[in-house]
């Protein structure tokens, strides 16, 4: 994490992740830890900006959070097709590269992620206690969602499909680009980051990420 530059509302910059979040644990030892990233497409796709957040939440105070962040603007994935002058085959290139851009931008919020989780998993072990099989099985979790920190991704579990597209899918046809976008990533998202053991929170469950991350994305404009 030595690269991101984690900061505080004000501008204040986190040298030392790692000894931060511990420090912040010493004083607030009942709070859990949930990390959350968020994505904008900027400059005609050109660029994207990704934010992360790790926030601090006590679900039984529910006292409000604190959390900090970190933005960074990457080049993008711009949808190009060449166009052949078959209308149909034009239009489904031009989904399938849309497709692929929008997976691309999101998988990589999960990579972040999973990246953050990583860290920690190192950075907190045997400071920051794991919840034992029996309080994960009654969270609803499986006993092997014992990381340390819990995900929160934005991204729809439901696909949204419009009349028309359920009626295409009815006749077994390609209903296209479902409404709720991020939902292209959903299935592969959702078995990378629980087959590692992490508690992933979607929508519309998942603040740190469609709250915390989507305000600072949309605030770092460029």
């Amino acid at each position: 994490m030595e690269e991101r530059k984690f900061k505080k509302f004000g501008g204040e910059v986190i040298t030392d992740l790692g000894k931060y979040v511990r420090e912040h644990l010493e004083k607030f030892p009942g709070e859990t830890i949930y990390v959350g990233c968020d994505s904008d497409v900027r400059r005609n796709g050109r660029k994207v900006m990704y934010a992360d957040v790790i926030a601090f939440y006590d679900n039984d105070k529910n006292d409000g959070v604190h959390y900090i962040f970190d933005r960074e603007l990457v080049p993008g994935n711009q949808v190009r097709t060449v166009k052949t002058g078959n209308k149909a085959k034009d239009k489904e290139a031009h989904r399938r590269a849309l497709t692929d851009a929008i997976f691309m931008r999101i998988w990589r919020e999960v990579e972040r992620l999973q990246a953050i989780g990583e860290y920690f998993e190192k950075e907190l072990d045997g400071f920051y206690d794991r919840k034992t099989p029996e309080e994960l099985l009654k969270m609803g979790y499986g006993v092997h969602q014992n990381k340390l920190v819990d995900i929160d991704i934005d991204i729809n579990p439901n696909p949204g499909w419009t009349p028309y597209q359920m009626e295409l899918i009815r006749m077994g046809k390609e209903p296209g680009i479902p409404k709720n976008r991020s939902y292209i990533v959903y299935k592969a998202a959702k078995a990378q980051l629980e087959g590692m053991g992490y508690r992933v929170r979607f929508k519309p469950h998942s603040w740190a990420a469609k709250c915390c991350a989507d305000l600072i994305c949309k605030g770092g404009r460029s």
